[in-house]
């Protein structure tokens, strides 16, 4: 597979900046990525999904677009216990949720598979179980425990805290009464209380009132 070909080299630059540490950054855009891994047939995908650990950046990328692109709920399981090992920043993290959790009518199960995740000490495998919470939960699965979990999170880890912080931010659009009250009691950590609060004030969905309010209590 020939991506340098695809390489951007301003972009690489910028997009280096918002992953420090991470190396082997290639600087392609994920649009272009979108099209290579929907430009695969199965075999190459099947291929390409054992190549692990992968050199680049962009590789980790289209790896996890490939498991969002699954349907099949206990195969999209296996391959995200597959590959979170090897997942080192948000970017990656972020890249997609499958599609098979999406058609669940029934959250219970993906729950407990989220609990699992979120009881693991690597930062990614707490990240992406906060990141299904945020993404799925806080719709048609919702019940207020999801609120407790992402509460009772302790980690000293940035990039958990900051998706904890995001969790909330949505939760505060999507249910706010029973949100708000993390903050009003403080049962946040501080770093993850202003986080949240700073969010929520950033953001176009929540209307003034409440983000003065919201400044109240920091």
């Amino acid at each position: 597979m020939n991506l340098e070909k695809y390489i951007d080299k301003s972009y690489r630059e910028f997009n280096s900046r918002l992953i420090p540490g991470v190396e082997n950054v290639l600087g392609i855009r994920v649009p272009i990525l979108r099209k290579i891994v929907k430009e695969m047939n199965e075999d190459e995908r099947k291929l390409f999904l054992k190549s692990l650990p992968h050199k680049y950046h962009e590789e980790n990328i289209m790896h996890m677009i490939i498991i969002s692109e699954e349907n099949d709920y206990n195969k999209a399981k296996e391959m995200l216990s597959e590959f979170l090992p090897f997942v080192d920043n948000w970017q990656v993290c972020d890249a997609g949720i499958p599609k098979a959790f999406k058609k669940l009518e029934d959250g219970e199960d993906l729950l407990l598979f989220v609990k699992k995740l979120i009881s693991k000490e690597a930062t990614y495998f707490k990240r992406y179980g906060i990141f299904i919470l945020m993404k799925l939960f806080l719709d048609d699965f919702y019940n207020s425990e999801v609120l407790d979990i992402v509460a009772n999170i302790k980690s000293e880890e940035y990039y958990v805290n900051m998706m904890r912080a995001w969790f909330f931010q949505e939760a505060m659009v999507k249910r706010c009464d029973d949100s708000i009250k993390y903050l009003e009691e403080k049962k946040l950590d501080r770093f993850t209380h202003l986080k949240t609060i700073s969010k929520c004030v950033d953001s176009r969905k929540i209307d003034e009132k409440t983000k003065l309010y919201l400044k109240s209590l920091r």
